[in-house]
């Protein structure tokens, strides 16, 4: 989903408090969840989370993480209390943070942060940010560990070379400043919202992609490849 605007603008806007009693509701309901005992795996089992609602850098942090097939590595999860946990690290986006602390429909978070807390065994902050930094010094103050990542990009093989960028990820301005920092020459940029699976099906077709690149960018393909596009 792409978060509402208001997110980040701070607790009293009014949308913020008008759909703060909602949010409270939710969020007690997710914090009770969590609070209940999970099954055992028989294995260590590590959780990438977050405290917020999609967006953090989950699936980056977990794939960079390769412990073998005894270890079970969980993108996400961490309000799921149905298996066990033996270290549960929150993943937060450092330009992002927490928003504006408040539970969904409210804020970003999926439980109030203090239900949460006691949850979490570390902080993975992923870029810099003041959002982060405030997660981590609360962190800090809980005498949990606070690791810093970054996306880095692994090729430089897009340097120089025009492009239509799509994504369909929570913060896909993530996506966006990664693919620039590769070098590459972004002439038009699609984004949409997360678990929207009909636009990823539709979007993502062959025949679909090759349209919106004729749509967004004749110009540019007339002025790359000096010829009209033909069909």
């Amino acid at each position: 989903m792409r978060p509402p605007a208001f997110w980040a603008a701070g607790p009293d806007h009014p949308a913020a408090r008008a759909l703060a009693p909602v949010g409270a509701a939710y969020g007690a309901l997710v914090a009770r969840r969590m609070d209940r005992p999970g099954a055992r795996a028989g294995c260590p089992v590590l959780c990438l989370g977050n405290f917020t609602l999609g967006g953090a850098g989950k699936t980056p942090a977990a794939l960079c993480r390769s412990l073998g097939a005894d270890v079970v590595v969980m993108d996400d999860g961490l309000q799921n209390p149905s298996l066990a946990k033996d270290l549960s690290l929150a993943v937060v986006d450092g330009p992002a943070g927490l928003g504006n602390g408040l539970p969904f429909p409210a804020g970003p978070l999926r439980a109030p942060l203090a239900r949460q807390w006691p949850h979490v065994g570390g902080l993975i902050v992923i870029g810099d940010g003041a959002g982060g930094e405030a997660v981590a010094r609360a962190a800090a103050r809980r005498d949990l560990p606070v690791h810093r990542a970054r996306l880095v990009p692994e090729t430089d093989d897009l340097a120089g070379r025009r492009c239509l960028a799509f994504a369909g990820i929570g913060r896909p301005e993530k996506f966006f400043a990664t693919l620039a920092e590769t070098g590459a020459v972004i002439a038009a940029r699609l984004a949409v919202a997360r678990g929207n699976a009909d636009a990823v099906d539709a979007l993502t077709s062959f025949r679909q992609v090759r349209d919106q690149i004729k749509a967004y960018s004749q110009a540019f393909v007339e002025n790359r490849l000096g010829e009209p596009v033909t069909q």
